[in-house]
């Protein structure tokens, strides 16, 4: 029995030294400063989550800008659109209605002829029955 505790008293003895080599107890400042670069790793993940944020927060602007300026680029081209089609109606306007105007001064011209005309059977009637027996 006296062997066995021994052995067991050598096997602790040999676990505590390997225990020892594998995590060897630090001095206190050694201890601070893992607590120091704790904080600062923390302090360094924070300052990253936030700028992720802030990034994912901008990233959205651009996205919602994006998506207006491409609203707004089709409704500058139906306006466009909308515009060619408003000049070549205005020109075939423009064209009519100095047709129009050649038609309404032929018109006029036509009316005029006309009335001369008819003015002139009028006088040649009654020259021929009222001055006709004089003549």
């Amino acid at each position: 029995m006296i062997k066995s505790r021994g052995r067991l008293a050598k096997a602790a003895s040999q676990e505590e030294e390997a225990r020892k080599e594998l995590m060897p107890e630090d001095p206190p400042n050694v201890i601070r400063q893992r607590k120091a670069d704790e904080r600062s790793a923390q302090n360094v993940t924070e300052s990253l989550m936030e700028l992720r944020h802030a990034m994912a927060s901008q990233i959205q602007q651009s996205d919602d800008t994006m998506h207006m300026l491409l609203t707004s680029s089709r409704k500058i081209e139906k306006t466009k659109d909308e515009m060619a089609d408003m000049g070549s109606s205005v020109r075939t306007s423009q064209r009519l209605l100095a047709k129009y105007d050649r038609r309404e001064l032929t018109d006029k011209l036509l009316i005029i002829a006309g009335l001369a005309l008819f003015f002139g059977v009028v006088l040649y009637i009654l020259k021929k029955r009222l001055l006709g027996w004089i003549w």
